[in-house]
């Protein structure tokens, strides 16, 4: 079945017009902007701009903001990059809170399981120590992979999802924990990769001081 990837599961939380109102006050261009806007108030009531001051505290803000917005553009896809890995650690919190009553204990168990991995890879993703695609499926298991796996479960009665043999000869639970085992050991295996991708760093590192300083301690004059 084909996922709208504009689609976002309800089992994860939604940003409220609210939040998107304080991610503008808090915003790098409203930030500079009003700096500069404020700049402007102050000059007038210095004396110093007396004629047209609203249009020049209106226009320099208007240069603060596209400043920020142009600072912005360079940074973006770092900042982008930090920000959906915070979207992560929120949208865990808050699925586990959403299912965690509602679960089999052992479909449980597996989904607290999966978080606890995902918990363990966001330090080596925050810096960057991984491939891109890596780092997308880790994301799309937060966004996608687990959610729309429970939500589907949810929908269905429980002494159904108990009881009723699927094509597969699996009941719709047993379903659900197989997925989530699978989901689970392909974390396990990237969470791997990630730390043996570390290691092979260090070693790098390692090659390279003993080829700058393979002779032994110089003796360097004080």
């Amino acid at each position: 079945m084909s996922r709208n990837p504009s689609r976002r599961s309800p089992l994860l939380p939604k940003k409220t017009t609210w939040d998107q109102i304080v991610d503008f006050l808090y915003s790098r261009e409203n930030d500079i902007g009003s700096a500069m806007g404020i700049a402007a108030l102050a000059l007038h009531f210095q004396g110093t701009v007396t004629e047209l001051w609203p249009y020049i505290v209106a226009t320099a803000y208007t240069a603060g903001y596209l400043l920020g917005l142009s600072i912005s553009t360079r940074t973006a896809s770092q900042e982008k990059h930090t920000k959906q890995l915070d979207d992560i650690e929120r949208d865990l919190a808050h699925l586990y809170e959403q299912v965690k009553f509602r679960l089999p204990r052992e479909a449980r168990d597996r989904v607290h399981a999966i978080i606890t991995v995902i918990e363990h890879l966001l330090p080596t993703l925050r810096h960057g120590i991984t491939a891109n695609q890596n780092g997308f499926i880790v994301r799309r298991s937060v966004e996608s992979y687990l959610p729309d796996m429970l939500e589907a479960y949810l929908r269905l009665p429980r002494e159904f999802a108990n009881s009723h043999r699927l094509s597969n000869d699996r009941t719709p639970t047993e379903s659900l924990i197989e997925q989530l085992t699978l989901l689970e050991n392909s974390l396990i295996k990237i969470e791997f990769e990630l730390l043996h991708e570390g290691s092979q760093a260090l070693l790098a590192h390692g090659r390279f001081l003993e080829e700058k300083f393979g002779g032994g301690m110089r003796e360097w004059p004080i």
